[in-house]
This record gives C-alpha cells, structure tokens and sequence, in this order.
C-alpha cells in the first residue's frame, strides 16, 4: 500500500514516519511532503499513484480541503481514501472536508494504532468505492433510455456535483469517529423517496439522478446547517447527519421538506411536471458504542422511515375520511 502523507508540520511528519516503522509492516510505503503544491506534482505524475492520501487540514499555500477537491478533480485519484489530520478544536471543517471528497479523519495528536486502524479501514474503502456508482448532473444531459441504468436501485449512489452528499462508507467513517462528548449534539434521520421504484424503471438515470438531488438540496435548505452531512444508501434512501443543530419538529419537518421539493420546479425529460412524495423519519442520537455505532444507528434510523412510510400508506386520503374522524 503506497501512501502519502501532506503536512507542514514537521513533527506530524516524522511522528507518522516513526508510526510505519514500528508498525514493521513491509505493506506501506510512505512518501511525505510539506505542502499542497507539491503534492498536486507529484500526483499529477502518471509513473506516481498512491493507493491513501493524508492531508492537513491546516496548511500554508493551500489547505487540506481545498487540496482534496483538487485530489478529487483528478481521473487517477476520484476514488483513492483521503484521511484529514485535524486539530480536535476544528470539528467545523471536518464537514467541510467530507464535502470535498475526504473519506475519513484522524484527530491530532494521533495515537498511532488509531491511525494505523484507519489505514486498514481505508483498505476496505478502496473497494467499496470503486464499486459505488457516480454520476455527474452536469454531464447527464442525454436523455437515456427509461429503466435502462449502469447502477441497480439498491446501490449506494453518489452525485458528484450535489453539495453536502457523500457515500455511505465515509458517512459511517465520519459518524464512528464522533467524540464521545459530541453525540448529543448529533441527530441522525433518514428520507425516503416515496417514488424511487417507479422512477428506476420508467426513468432515465437523469430522472432518478435529478430526483435523489432536488430531495438533498431540500432537506439541506430546511435543516439549513453547514454541519449536515448526507448518503443516499440505495432505494431513494437518504441517510441524514446534522451535527450542532437543532432540527425543525417532526413531522413538520417532513411537511417543509415536501413543500421544498414540490416548488423547486422538478419535470421529466419530456418536459411534464415530476411529482415526488417523501416520507421522513423521526431522528435518533447516534449510538454510544463506537464499534456498533454506525451499523446500530443507520439501521434505527432506516426503520423508523419505513415506519412512517406505514403510518402513511395506512393513512386514507382526507376526502375519504369517515366522519367520526372529519370532526
């Protein structure tokens, strides 16, 4: 595994270099620089490729997150693990960094077994990602044959161009790696499009595509918090992570969140209106394990949306209300 490690801090440098070597593991090669300029160069080299790329946030000439979107920009690196090396006090640029295309984050000072157990789960990334379907609205502009899709409707879908949404792995990634003390602060929920099925085998994948971005960009809008972070986790599932904010009530969230869609102007290709429903569940505090966390706290948020998509199908329309509940 070639690694390779961006910081101006020489004492991080060496610490990180000490970390492999008492590690004895002949698996990472590590390559380390003091600067973003620099290792845009040499990442740019088509004889260079690393398989993890550690980034300081904090950098002179260029910061870690804007050198991840950079990194990101590049054909060789759109799925290589990024890990940012923050201080504990700048929580608010770690979503800023997901947002750029970060896959995980290692707080400062590190413990080096920490850093070494985050290289291993990056390992595991590797292949998740390259997996993951990616889509870019700006390049969708063919129609494309309806149900005809390179992704299945269970796939975890990432969109590159739609702020604030990310995939699963590095959702999980930023969850698990909460402090303690910040858990109470964190709500989790998940949305989900009432509509998906039926927009993954009559709709382009421009359909589904502009479909899973109008519902980010109106659950973003109403929860209106730098700190929230989502995942569509397949199905027309999103799983939703706000940090430091307090939602609105549910369910009138689910009712601002709805009303946002339905007057962002959303039409098929053939230019008819598209109507999407949306159920939303009731959020949870992410769960305290951090071994289980991530596994334990999506999956509590996944059903309490399926709850509330039955609470609604089981609802009647309310022009066939019976009279005893019209008054």
């Amino acid at each position: 595994m070639k690694v390779l490690a961006v910081d101006d801090d020489p004492i991080i440098l060496e610490m990180i270099e000490a970390t492999f070597r008492r590690s004895r593991s002949p698996k990472v090669r590590l390559t380390v620089l003091s600067s973003g300029p620099a290792a845009l160069k040499l990442l740019a080299d088509p004889n260079q490729h690393f398989d993890c790329i550690l980034l300081d946030i904090q950098m002179p000439q260029m910061d870690g997150i804007t050198l991840c979107s950079h990194i990101r920009a590049l054909k060789s690196y759109r799925d290589t693990p990024v890990v940012m090396l923050t201080q504990r006090t700048e929580t608010a640029s770690i979503e800023r960094a997901f947002m750029a295309g970060a896959t995980d984050y290692v707080t400062k000072p590190f413990d080096p077994k920490v850093l070494r157990a985050r290289l291993r789960v990056a390992e595991r990334m590797m292949e998740s990602a390259a997996l993951a379907p990616r889509l870019s609205l700006s390049k969708l502009h063919g129609k494309g044959r309806p149900g005809q899709h390179d992704f299945a409707l269970e796939d975890p879908l990432h969109i590159e161009d739609v702020h604030q949404l990310v995939l699963p792995f590095p959702l999980g990634n930023y969850l698990s790696q909460l402090a303690r003390n910040d858990l109470g602060d964190c709500q989790v929920f998940a949305a989900t499009i009432e509509d998906a099925e039926r927009l993954y085998t009559q709709g382009s994948t421009r359909e589904f595509a502009v479909a899973v971005a109008a519902t980010v960009a109106a659950i973003a809008k109403i929860v209106d918090h730098p700190q929230l972070l989502m995942a569509h986790n397949g199905n027309g599932t999103l799983l939703c992570v706000a940090s430091g904010v307090q939602l609105p009530n549910w369910p009138e969230i689910e009712d601002m969140i709805q009303e946002e869609i339905d007057t962002s102007g959303l039409h098929h290709d053939n230019g008819v209106r598209m109507d999407l429903s949306l159920s939303v569940g009731s959020p949870v505090h992410p769960n305290a394990s951090q071994s289980q966390r991530v596994r334990r706290t999506f999956s509590r948020a996944i059903q309490r949306v399926v709850r509330r998509q039955k609470v609604l199908s089981d609802t009647p329309p309310p022009d066939i209300l019976p009279v005893s509940a019209a008054h």
